[in-house]
């Protein structure tokens, strides 16, 4: 009784000031004050057990706060009872209000001890519920195949239920989430056709929260796709539909969304407008990743036109913000397998049997072979890998070694090549110079020989002259004129040769010459 109470004095609090919010939609105000009604008047059954879980999923997306206590009363009085569908329902609606608040660890271990409770049970409506939750759970952390490998395990779950037992809205949810996921990878074909197949199974059926979500996916695939006149009118679509559903979640994921178009189209008035909006409506819910992407992105903003006071305040939020989701997220890992290894032992006493506790023991042994298995591989590649080395070693000396022997004989042959050229030259340089010597010799000898002759005939022709005999004088005087042109001759000749060698040895333009 404590406990009812506690919630309608909450709820007689938090119901004026959304008294202008609620108006538009009358129909969810009635279903809202039945709800409360049920709790107040109902004792401890199952009837208020769903009462209690359903006004928590009332204000999930409004007020987290309240939504988490009306879902923890129910978790508590479905315990005392040992009424299981409840209990896993409102293990479902902490994983969405932990999810939405940033608390992860907790998120995750709500939605994981929901769908234990919902495979027990074998409730083939709630578990793809349950996988989509945890698939969102890894999509925030940023894991979004493996947030992708639920989603398809939640998908084939919602499809075995096709015909009049497929829910439209769980298929909905599903598929807008699997696109989410490929526009994180940006794989946004994939992501489009997947809104696209939501939209199809969501027209005409008015599910409102659904509607406003399809919207504002499309909006953010055409964005980053650049088509922005499509993603301004989804946006903005998106918004009526959302605000009826009273889903501020996503209220300010469209106007974000909103504001950096409007910031590409150069209308920094409509832009800021819409990001303080979201960021208002962000930090009064208590929806921490959207504070976190409002504040950063204003940050940017700011910092981008130079506006640093007001970047730094923004600045601020953000990191204090992304301070409290990080405190978190550090702790995740070890709560996470702690809270993994618990539901696993108390599955293992809950269905202990003989059978189960031999299986158990082959898979230890099956575990410790393929441990000592993987060790002895371990150890044979490591030892392998050593001798390995150790013959690359030995080949790379050997391999210097060569290199080192190969560098000495290249040069050595160098060397000798050089030998054998300046050889060659020499004896080039020999052979010109003996060629040189013939054609000169030539001409010296006939003047050599000439010269000798001319002596001889001077001689003879002085005796002749001493004689008186003036006839022989004559004759001889001629033959030395004789003798003297041929000299003369022969020194041009070899005058020749040489100026032709000269002409020769010297520089040449290549002028066409005679």
């Amino acid at each position: 009784m404590r406990g009812i109470f506690l919630a309608i004095f909450i709820c007689s609090f938090l119901i004026p000031g959304l008294h202008a919010q609620f108006s538009k939609d009358s129909l969810l105000n009635a279903v809202k004050d039945s709800l409360l009604n049920d709790v107040a008047i109902s004792k401890n059954d199952t009837g208020r057990v769903y009462s209690l879980r359903l006004l928590s999923e009332y204000y999930v997306n409004s007020h987290p706060d309240s939504a988490l206590l009306f879902a923890q009363q129910g978790l508590e009085l479905a315990n005392k009872m040992k009424f299981g569908n409840g209990k896993g329902n409102c293990l479902y609606s902490m994983g969405k209000i932990f999810l939405h608040s940033g608390n992860y660890t907790k998120a995750l271990e709500s939605y994981l001890k929901a769908l234990d409770v919902f495979t027990l049970l074998d409730d083939k409506t709630w578990l793809p519920l349950c996988l989509d939750g945890i698939a969102n759970v890894y999509h925030e952390q940023g894991d979004y195949r493996q947030a992708l490998s639920y989603l398809f395990k939640a998908k084939t779950n919602a499809e075995l239920r096709k015909g009049n037992d497929f829910d439209i809205g769980t298929a909905v949810w599903i598929w807008l989430h699997i696109a989410l996921n490929y526009e994180k990878l940006n794989k946004l074909d994939s992501g489009l056709f997947f809104v696209r197949q939501a939209y199809a199974m969501d027209n005409g059926q008015n599910h409102r929260f659904e509607s406003g979500r399809i919207l504002y996916h499309f909006g953010t695939i055409y964005s980053r796709k650049g088509n922005a006149d499509s993603a301004m009118t989804s946006f903005r679509q998106s918004l009526p539909y959302l605000y009826t559903a009273h889903n501020d979640i996503y209220v300010c994921k469209s106007m974000l969304g909103i504001a950096k178009l409007f910031e590409k189209t150069n209308q920094p008035d409509s832009c800021l407008a819409y990001a303080k909006k979201a960021l208002t409506i962000a930090k009064k819910a208590g929806f921490a990743l959207q504070v976190l992407d409002a504040s950063t992105y204003l940050t940017d903003y700011f910092k981008r036109h130079n506006a640093f006071d007001s970047a730094f305040v923004y600045q601020q939020i953000a990191v204090s913000t992304k301070d409290s989701l990080f405190s978190r997220q550090k702790i995740m890992d070890f709560q996470s397998i702690a809270f993994n290894e618990k539901m696993r032992q108390k599955d293992l006493e809950n269905a202990k049997t003989e059978s189960q506790s031999r299986l158990r023991s082959i898979l230890l042994l099956g575990g410790l072979l393929v441990f000592l298995l993987l060790a002895l591989i371990l150890w044979r590649n490591n030892r392998q890998k050593q001798r390995a080395n150790s013959l690359l070693n030995l080949q790379k000396k050997e391999i210097d070694s060569q290199k080192d022997k190969i560098e000495k004989a290249f040069h050595e042959l160098k060397s000798a090549q050089t030998q054998l050229i300046q050889s060659e030259k020499m004896a080039s340089l020999g052979e010109l110079t003996a060629g040189i010597a013939h054609e000169i010799q030539n001409p010296l000898n006939f003047i050599n020989n000439f010269s000798e002759v001319s002596n001889e005939l001077i001689r003879e022709m002085v005796e002749e002259v001493k004689k008186g005999n003036t006839e022989e004088v004559k004759t001889i005087a001629s033959d030395l004129v004789q003798n003297l042109e041929k000299i003369n001759h022969h020194g041009k000749r070899a005058d020749a040769i040489v100026k032709g060698m000269l002409l020769h040895s010297r520089g040449s333009v290549g002028a066409k010459e005679p």
